[in-house]
C-alpha cells in the first residue's frame, strides 16, 4: 500500500511528536527521580515525626492499623487509625505531649475532628470503620465505613 506525500508527511510529524514527547517524559523522570534525594529525605523526617507521635495518639484512643506512602513528585503517608476508648485526661495529656512535633500535633488536631464528626454521623445499615488522614501538599480526613 503507498502512502501519499501528505500522509507520508503526517507521519513524520506525528514521528516526531511521539520523539519530543518521549524526551519530556525522560527529562520529568528525572526530575520525578530526585537525584538529590530530598523527597526522600522530607518523607523520612514526616516518618520519624509519625513514629514520635505514635505513642501519645494510642493514649489518647488512635491506633494506627495501616500506612500507605506514596512515593511521587508531591509524597503522601495516608495513616488509618481506629478509635478505642477516648479520655478527656488523656486527650489534654497527649496535647500537650505533642505541641513540639509539628506532623503528630496536627495529625491529632485532624484526628479530634474527624471524631467528632464520625459520632454525629450515622450511616444507615453501616457501623463506623477507621480514619485515614492523608498527609501531603493538601491534607484529607477520609471516614471509613462497613455494613454491619
Amino acid at each position: 500500500m503507498a502512502f501519499s506525500k501528505s500522509e507520508r508527511a503526517s507521519a513524520m510529524a506525528f514521528g516526531k511528536l511521539l520523539d519530543k514527547a518521549k524526551q519530556v517524559a525522560a527529562e520529568v523522570n528525572d526530575k520525578v527521580g530526585d537525584p538529590s534525594g530530598k523527597v526522600g529525605e522530607a518523607v523520612l523526617a514526616v516518618v520519624k515525626d509519625l513514629n514520635d507521635a505514635l505513642p501519645h495518639l494510642a493514649k489518647a484512643g488512635y491506633t494506627m492499623n495501616e500506612l500507605e506512602i506514596e512515593v511521587g513528585i508531591l509524597p503522601k503517608l495516608i495513616p488509618h487509625f481506629t478509635v478505642n476508648e477516648i479520655s478527656g485526661e488523656n486527650i489534654e495529656q497527649s496535647l500537650k505531649d505533642l505541641e513540639e512535633n509539628t506532623v503528630g500535633y496536627a495529625l491529632f488536631t485532624a484526628l479530634r475532628k474527624a471524631t467528632d464528626l464520625q459520632q454525629k454521623l450515622i450511616i444507615d445499615g453501616m457501623s463506623f470503620a477507621r480514619i485515614e488522614i492523608e498527609l501531603g501538599l493538601t491534607p484529607v480526613v477520609r471516614l471509613s465505613y462497613k455494613p454491619m
